[in-house]
């Protein structure tokens, strides 16, 4: 009995840890011939809608030369109105984490409702961004436009700016991860877990009991 609970606590705490990892706002192919373009000084990315609750954790800004970037990025998300919900700076270089193409800067968890609109963009630049790209949304969202959100400020105004003109064509640029886990779970959403880890361990304390067992039985 005690080695079938800790299997069934294993598989449990193993499904529960895939369930905390992070998800990525999108992911992107494209055509190696043509796949980079200059980034300038707009603020530049895209909207999307929720469709479910979830739990932002951090902003990122794609590496399109990886490895590493030449100039640290400022990165927003806004609602849909224009309030600027979170923001925050990824390093140069290969400080950030790279998951995926994008490399991360963490925020204070973020709250996204399910139903509403945001709008998340970047300042590129300093490096270059991916033109054209074939985006796939994560399920939890939806994409609302075939382009770009822009704001192209005056030369005097190099600031992150809440992003209001409809541009084209596609870029990959900023991106988020999220969780679908809120936090009252228990799971933080700003951390990935090792998968399974923690059932990895009981598996091994299951191996020990079924050693012992065997042993006693000679």
């Amino acid at each position: 009995m005690k080695i079938k609970f800790l299997l069934v606590l294993g598989i449990c705490l193993f499904t529960n840890s895939a369930k905390a990892s992070l998800i990525s706002g999108y992911s992107y192919t494209h055509d190696p011939a043509s796949w980079f373009t200059g980034g300038n000084y707009a603020t530049s990315g895209f909207r999307f809608q929720a469709n479910q609750d979830l739990y932002v954790s951090a902003l990122g800004f794609v590496d399109a030369r990886a490895p590493g970037l030449n100039a640290s990025h400022e990165i927003g998300i806004w609602n849909d109105v224009g309030n600027l919900l979170a923001s925050t700076t990824v390093a140069a270089g290969e400080v950030a984490p790279l998951i995926d193409g994008f490399r991360y800067s963490d925020i204070p968890l973020l709250s996204l409702l399910a139903g509403e609109i945001y709008r998340i963009a970047a300042i590129g630049f300093g490096d270059s961004t991916i033109s054209k790209p074939t985006r796939s949304a994560a399920s939890e969202i939806t994409l609302l436009d075939a382009g770009r959100q822009v704001h192209a400020p005056p030369a005097s105004d190099r600031g992150l700016n809440f992003p209001t003109l409809f541009s084209g064509p596609e870029s990959a640029l900023a991106n988020f991860l999220f969780s679908t886990i809120p936090p009252s779970t228990g799971n933080p959403p700003n951390s990935v877990p090792a998968p399974g880890s923690l059932a990895i361990i009981l598996i091994g304390f299951v191996f020990i009991g079924l050693f012992k067992r065997k042993k006693n039985t000679y």
